[in-house]
């Protein structure tokens, strides 16, 4: 296994001046000002295990805190680790739909299905906004409860938060 090599001094100015803002530099993490340049290390963007090179375009500088924690975690990773954490260490009570906001964006999630029931009552069409044969699948009744039900596995898109289940 190869050893990846740390940016020379002259790759480390240049990394430096490309991520300075208001006279500094900043974290790639999530771009905090880092006030003392000896706090500064360099991690690949693209991991070097994932055959990332260490070259100017795929180094950038991260904090000295956030390195020591990102571990073999790509930076993208890591940004989605500590969204995740600051969303659960949040008291307010979460909900489905807050985490698929957070991880698709809000109009990414939630859209509509359309759905038409067979006149024998047995069956139902289900019609995805994409082009393509609708899907049919059978009906289920409830014993206890007399409630129509279906068995689906649906894209990402297609789920939301049903707030009379959990308001």
């Amino acid at each position: 296994m190869a050893i990846h090599r740390e940016p020379n001094e002259s790759e480390k100015r240049i990394i430096n001046e490309q991520h300075t803002r208001e006279g500094k530099v900043r974290c790639f993490v999530n771009d905090h000002p880092i006030d003392n340049e000896s706090e500064i290390d360099y991690h690949h963007i693209k991991p070097f295990s994932q055959r990332g090179l260490t070259e100017i375009p795929n180094l950038a500088p991260v904090c000295r805190e956030h390195h020591k924690r990102i571990g073999t975690l790509s930076i993208i990773e890591f940004r989605a680790r500590l969204k995740l954490e600051d969303f659960f260490n949040n008291p307010e009570p979460r909900r489905l739909d807050d985490i698929l906001e957070i991880k698709l964006g809000s109009d990414q999630y939630g859209k509509t299905l359309k759905t038409k029931i067979s006149s024998t009552g047995d069956k139902i069409k289900i019609i995805f906004d994409e082009t393509g044969d609708p899907l049919e699948l059978p009906l289920s009744t409830c014993l206890s409860t007399g409630h129509c039900f279906f068995y689906v596995i649906l894209p990402i898109k297609y789920v939301k938060n049903d707030f009379d289940l959990q308001p």
